[in-house]
């Protein structure tokens, strides 16, 4: 199985990434990345494209992803930046998918994820008392995504992943923190990681918006050895 992914050299990308690299099916995994990844991330079947323009893929580039099977679109800002968490991934995704409607590849269903947030908010008349510019478009490009997975149906499996809170402490802080909080408030980063490489591999959750208290549960089961 050949995977893309973008974001690898964030806190998120990165512990989907190394998950993904311990997964038998994973043959392959190419990150579109405007940087080299961190020279701790390093395996034989990693290589990495860089990409100085996520708003435009030329045909070379196109020929040399069209053969992935799925792809993690781990990239995004906490802000309100529209170029990176609108244009980016909605161009990616039509781009990328009309291109392979025309390849050799057109008869396998891809898998698209797109990791977002669980506090975003689609109703962009709604009243928000904090961070609302940023969680308003974040939930506008969610709901495109999803839009777009409609549309794309017959060629693509679409999930859109929502962790709340991504910790990266250990299990002890994980757990007071759930407590307090609750399952759909938090999660942590190797969870996340755990249960966003499963998918990628099986597909086994209904298309559509995948929220924190599932990835908790099944996750926390991936690191243990439950599936």
């Amino acid at each position: 199985m050949k995977v893309l992914i973008t974001g690898a050299t964030g806190t998120i990308g990165s512990a989907i990434l190394r998950h993904c690299l311990q997964e038998p099916s994973i043959t392959s995994i190419v990150a579109l990345s405007r940087r080299a990844l961190p020279q701790d991330i390093s395996s034989p079947k990693l290589s990495t494209i860089l990409v100085s323009d996520f708003a435009n893929y030329d045909a070379a580039l196109l020929s040399k992803i069209a053969s992935a099977d799925a792809a993690i679109w781990a990239m995004g800002t906490t802000d309100a930046n529209h170029e990176v968490n609108v244009i980016y991934p909605h161009t990616f995704f039509t781009t990328f998918l009309d291109a392979r409607k025309n390849s050799e590849h057109r008869s396998k269903r891809f898998r698209y994820i797109r990791i977002n947030g669980a506090f975003t908010v689609s109703d962009q008349d709604r009243s928000l008392w904090f961070f609302s510019e940023p969680r308003k478009l974040h939930g506008m490009s969610e709901a495109r995504t999803l839009e777009l997975g409609k549309q794309y149906r017959d060629v693509c499996q679409t999930f859109v992943v929502k962790p709340g809170g991504v910790a990266t402490s250990g299990a002890g802080v994980m757990e007071c923190a759930g407590k307090l909080f609750g399952d759909g408030a938090v999660i942590g980063a190797e969870t996340l990681g755990a249960f966003v490489a499963d998918l990628v591999v099986h597909g086994e959750e209904e298309e559509g918006a995948i929220f924190n208290k599932r990835m908790v549960e099944k996750g926390s089961a991936l690191l243990k050895g439950n599936k």
